[in-house]
Formats: C-alpha cells, sequence, structure tokens
C-alpha cells in the first residue's frame, strides 16, 4: 500500500476557514478595522486578563505594540532555523558600543526596514541556533518540516488564527520554537509553560489547525491526518548551559489549555456585550498564606498543610 504524503500547499480553503503560505509577518500581525472582522491570535488571548489592556491594544489601539530586546534575538532565532534564507533580507547587526550617535542614526536609516541586532544580541541568538542544532532529537523532529504556515478559523463563534513555526501533517504534529535562560530540568520547564500560557497556546494551535484539515477533507475527498501532538523546542540563552530540548505536551495539559482558551473567549465575549467597555473593579488584597506563617501567629497543623512557596518567575523570557 502506497503512504500518501501530504503537504499543506494541498489543504484549500472553505468559508469559514483558511490557509495561507508564505504570509508576511506584517499581514499575520495586522489589526483590522474593525473589532468584528478581527481574527484574535492566542498571544491576545492570553492578554484578556486586563480587559483595560486589551481594549487598547486590539479594539481602540492606543497602546502601541510592545518591542523589546528580547523579542528581536526570538526573531532572529526563529529566522535562522526555520527561514535561514530570509536572514540577510530581514535581519543586521550593528557593531558598534551603543546605540546612540551619529553612526548610529546613519546606521538605523539605512535599515530602517531590518530588524537590527547589538552584538551581543547576535552571540545570543547565534547560541540558540547552535544549541538546538546540537540536539539530535530537536534536528530529527525538525526533519522534513514545513515551517512558518498561517491558518484561520472560527471557535465559540470568534474568529481565531494561528501561525504555526512547524509543522507536520504526515507525522500529524505540530512543533514552537522557544528560547529560556536559567534551565535546570522538565520541572522548570512545566512551570514556564503554565507561567506563560504556552498550554493554551497548543490547545489553539491544534484547535484551529484540525478544523482546517476537517474542513480541507470535505472539500478535496483527501483524508489528511488530524494532527495529534504538539511539541515544544526549548533552547538556552545561557551561555553555561548550552543545552535543547524537545518536549511533547501531555494530554492533560492540552485539555487544560483548552479549557483556558475557551474561559478567555468567554471573557471576551462578555466585553464585546458590553461593546468593549472594561470592568473598573475594586479590590480586598490578602495576605499570601507564606506571609502569615512567617509574620503572624498560625498552629503547626496549618503550617503543615502550607505548599511549598513558589519560585518568582519575574526573570522569565518570551
Amino acid at each position: 500500500m502506497k503512504v500518501q504524503n501530504f503537504n499543506c500547499n494541498k489543504l484549500v480553503s472553505s468559508k469559514t476557514t483558511k490557509v495561507v503560505l508564505d504570509l508576511p509577518d506584517s499581514e499575520y500581525h495586522k489589526q483590522s478595522e474593525k473589532a468584528e472582522d478581527h481574527y484574535f491570535s492566542s498571544t491576545q488571548l492570553k492578554d484578556i486578563k486586563s480587559e483595560k489592556g486589551f481594549v487598547g491594544k486590539y479594539i481602540t489601539k492606543t497602546i502601541p505594540p510592545l518591542s523589546i530586546p528580547a523579542f528581536d534575538v526570538g526573531t532572529y532565532f526563529h529566522t535562522a532555523v526555520l527561514e535561514p534564507e530570509k536572514l540577510d533580507g530581514q535581519i543586521t547587526t550593528f557593531t558598534g558600543k551603543v546605540k546612540r550617535g551619529k553612526l548610529w542614526e546613519a546606521f538605523e536609516e539605512a535599515n530602517k526596514d531590518k530588524i537590527i541586532l547589538s552584538a551581543s544580541q547576535l552571540e545570543e541568538g547565534e547560541r540558540l541556533v547552535e544549541n538546538t542544532m546540537a540536539s539530535k532529537p530537536c534536528v530529527d523532529y525538525m526533519n522534513g518540516m514545513e515551517t512558518e504556515v498561517s491558518f484561520y478559523a472560527e471557535i465559540e463563534g470568534f474568529k481565531v488564527k494561528v501561525r504555526t513555526d512547524i509543522i507536520h501533517l504526515n507525522k500529524a504534529s505540530i512543533g514552537d520554537l522557544k528560547s529560556t535562560k536559567n534551565f535546570s530540568g522538565m520541572d522548570d520547564i512545566r512551570k514556564k509553560v503554565e507561567a506563560l500560557g504556552y498550554d493554551l497556546s497548543a490547545s489553539l494551535y491544534l484547535d484551529v489547525v484540525n478544523k482546517c484539515i476537517e474542513a480541507s477533507n470535505k472539500i478535496t475527498g483527501d483524508n489528511v491526518p488530524l494532527i495529534e501532538t504538539f511539541v515544544w523546542i526549548f533552547a538556552s540563552k545561557d551561555k553555561f548551559n548550552p543545552d535543547a530540548v524537545k518536549v511533547t505536551a501531555s494530554k492533560e495539559m492540552i485539555e487544560i489549555g483548552r479549557a483556558k482558551y475557551k474561559k478567555a473567549l468567554q471573557k471576551i465575549k462578555e466585553l464585546r456585550a458590553r461593546n468593549w467597555e472594561a470592568k473598573e473593579e475594586e479590590f480586598i488584597l490578602e495576605v499570601s498564606p507564606w506571609d502569615k506563617a512567617r509574620w503572624l501567629n498560625i498552629s503547626n497543623e496549618e503550617l503543615k498543610q502550607l505548599p511549598p512557596e513558589p519560585i518568582d518567575w519575574s526573570d522569565l523570557e518570551l
């Protein structure tokens, strides 16, 4: 029996789904002028934690997009691994000591349509690439991959979109590149996945892509398999910890991520019903149980019931 090989260019769009290859980043991230025509991404669903921030970023557009150096390093990492042929056209390096003065201004003007890295940022980006390509499980997984495919669908009455770093139709898998620091094992990875909502993203990616596959199969009569697994490739930024690991999300993690994105969509639905007027709320701030144990008199029995005190993850990388 001949084994079928499927590629994303064989997927066709429908009335409610769309698959786009080679879509420029600017087009994918562009916001619709009308809120009702807007396609929400996983990043935007995570931003609904702050209603005011969500409205300002995506509805009234009074809050400009966030730009930090870590994003530029991440872009270099993704481009170098997934689309290396685009590096020269999209990214350049400034070798001056500081990004100010006449030398910098002239360089910035000459490269205004490119992402500009400092020498240290380039070093960090190259380290991420080297660590990834030195990992046999990561390289084996990426072999035969398709990259940067955009998928659009409707879920729970909302238009949503995802852009896969890596997709393998024949392996029924989606992959995502992540950079990290302070890497110390799977417990560390799990905490970062939960803290940054990577589980939400994974579930949304699976569900949107599978809706597109299902719709395409109905039209073409093909039997493209539904995506079953979501894989992260975590590469370390640390100079003295050159590592990269391939991590597959468990079924339970996908279920939790699905519950999270559906809750986010419900919050957006409620916000939309209020004509995008963010709630003004007041709160009473209770002390943490650990501060209570540290500063107030509590019984030994109560002390035994306390879970381990959480680690401060404020230095997490995106």
